[in-house]
């Protein structure tokens, strides 16, 4: 018998992390795999790779404008659809709510390929947050045949919009798989010179700073930067601040920060040197949703600065504050959680750790 073909489609850093774990299971199973990269932050993206001893089968270059979704997704539906044809394999895997998720199940759903969508059933029900990717999560949920749901409230979205019980699994997140891989050689990472630097200054309070998402680029991103550099002028605070590579996020990083005493900005850091970044730090702010769920393991509270978020776990447990992106109200966030004992017990919130193995198991009952 011969073996069965799947391909996984990764376009971001996140995706590349959460399904590292995914692929590196179905290596000990009799699965042929067929990793494409769809090319968005390629040295972010190889440096995830790198880190779980993972090659790329197909590099896929981006076409047209990725500040214009319809631009790129065009390019890259016609570019995945013919990578397909060629493999023709048995399912198509993709992760959470990106545009090549998205784009990656549409071209699969066309050529009548199965496909099976990791962390489904995440929702805020609101079309512009965050915006595309809750339309795009939604839309690929439509389309999947499996669902790898990371909790039951992801399962009840999903069967409160008529999505078939038996299509829907309940795993936990991938994202704790990768951490706990990396927390098991935490001492051996070494963070570079400047943030040892800057970490080293006992008397003040560290705070890790990322935000990237799209619905706050221009002028919101500003007031957000000047907000902060406003609060630190009257607390002893550091702000780490791994910068995205986005050009729009980059600049205004360094229009406002550079240069100033208390905001390190330092390139993107590597998989294993975010992670001991985030377990040094003693509060985290940002808009990313893989830290939301990759905190609460560290023991670590964070700010989420969006007006919405699917992750409700760490809202319920006081292991997040959702404080909006209005300059007052990250403020006011900013002062409640620094006046508090900002440690916590580790806690497991979003999964345990076997997220992966749970899910090739149901890729494996599926291809049966």
């Amino acid at each position: 018998m011969s073996k069965k073909k799947i391909v996984v489609i990764i376009g971001t850093r996140p995706e590349a992390i959460k399904m590292a774990p995914v692929i590196l299971a179905m290596k000990n199973e009799d699965i042929e795999q067929t990793i494409i990269h769809t090319g968005q932050h390629d040295d972010l993206f190889h440096d995830v790779m790198n880190t779980f001893d993972l090659k790329i089968d197909i590099h896929i270059s981006r076409k047209g404008n990725q500040k214009n979704l319809n631009d790129f997704s065009a390019g890259l539906l016609s570019s995945l659809s013919n990578e397909l044809i060629e493999i023709n394999p048995d399912m198509v895997l993709v992760h959470g709510d990106t545009v090549s998720c998205y784009i990656g199940a549409l071209a699969s759903y066309h050529l009548k390929i199965p496909v099976t969508h990791v962390e489904a059933g995440l929702r805020t029900y609101d079309r512009e947050a965050p915006f595309p990717e809750e339309v795009y999560r939604q839309m690929v949920d439509r389309i999947a045949s499996i669902h790898f749901a990371p909790d039951a409230a992801a399962k009840k979205n999903l069967i409160s919009e008529k999505i078939p019980e038996d299509q829907i699994h309940i795993t936990g997140n991938t994202v704790v798989d990768a951490l706990m891989t990396i927390q098991r050689k935490l001492d051996e990472i070494e963070l570079s010179p400047k943030i040892k630097e800057v970490m080293s200054n006992n008397e003040r309070q560290k705070v890790l700073l990322t935000l990237h998402r799209r619905e706050i680029h221009g002028e919101k991103l500003k007031g957000i930067l000047k907000s902060l550099r406003e609060f630190s002028e009257q607390k002893e605070v550091q702000f780490i601040c791994p910068v995205h590579p986005n050009p729009e996020v980059k600049k205004s990083y360094v229009e406002i920060l550079e240069g100033l005493d208390r905001f390190t900005l330092v390139e993107p850091q590597s998989y294993p040197s975010f992670v001991k970044l985030m377990a040094s730090c003693d509060l985290i702010v940002t808009d990313s949703g893989g830290i939301q769920e990759e905190s609460p393991v560290l023991g670590k509270q964070v700010l989420v600065l969006r007006d919405k978020t699917e992750r409700k776990g760490g809202l319920q447990n006081d292991y997040a504050i959702l404080c909006g992106t209005s300059p007052e109200k990250i403020i006011e966030a900013l002062n409640l959680a620094m006046a508090q004992n900002m440690d916590r017990e580790p806690l497991f919130l979003y999964g345990d750790g076997q997220a992966s193995a749970r899910i090739v198991l149901g890729i494996l009952n599926f291809l049966r």
